[in-house]
């Protein structure tokens, strides 16, 4: 977290670390950001953190939506980082009325979640998409062949928190299409008391 928005930092490239030259060039646009960030008007970093805060308040609805937008059946137990889960299979309710637009593209999706037997939370979750979703009419379609996955833990007191997750993403805009990646890696959790000294470790690769 910078200044009251998360500042998303290149760590390393195919899992090798940076070289010192383009390390140095991180630094710097790093140091850049911090000052932009300190000079922004009341105006400017209410947006920023505004627009931040909506982000993530789409990503807390998909997996909300989870809930009512699929079906689910146990299928069978797992153990996931020492942790035994039950397995469930999630199918597209055919009911499901999507309450925005971005939850649509949960109609074409299928999932399977893995839920921690002793506490009932979601230790992990994949999904993909099955059939193709539109958007705007023809003018944005998301594709089979997205998918993603995400990986909880539990850090304290019986909180869990992000450990990993990865995306990939098969869409078209009009008559152009768009492919990409990423994995997203999150570790080194502190209270908030020790936030300002130490913050959590998030890493990208893309």
């Amino acid at each position: 977290m910078m200044e009251g928005s998360p500042y998303r930092r290149l760590m390393a490239i195919d899992g090798q670390p940076l070289l010192p030259a383009k390390q140095r060039q991180e630094d710097q646009k790093e140091r850049r950001e911090l000052v932009h960030r300190r000079s922004e008007t009341p105006e400017e970093r209410e947006a920023r953190i505004r627009k931040y805060e909506k982000e993530r308040d789409q990503d807390h609805l998909l997996m909300a939506q989870m809930a009512s937008a699929f079906k689910f059946h146990l299928v069978g137990e797992d153990t996931i980082a020492g942790h035994r889960t039950y397995i469930l299979d999630a199918e597209p309710d055919p009911d499901y009325k999507p309450v925005n637009r971005e939850a649509k593209v949960l109609t074409g999706m299928r999932g399977k979640l893995w839920i921690d037997q002793d506490q009932f939370h979601w230790a992990k979750v994949e999904a993909e998409v099955i059939h193709p979703v539109t958007f705007g009419g023809f003018l944005a379609k998301v594709g089979p062949g997205t998918r993603f996955i995400l990986e909880n833990e539990p850090v304290s007191g019986g909180t869990w928190q992000p450990k990993e997750f990865s995306v990939q993403v098969r869409s078209s805009i009009l008559f152009w299409q768009h492919n990409s990646s990423s994995t997203d890696e999150y570790s080194d959790y502190r209270t908030a008391t020790s936030l300002a000294k130490s913050p959590p470790v998030a890493r990208t690769r893309l």
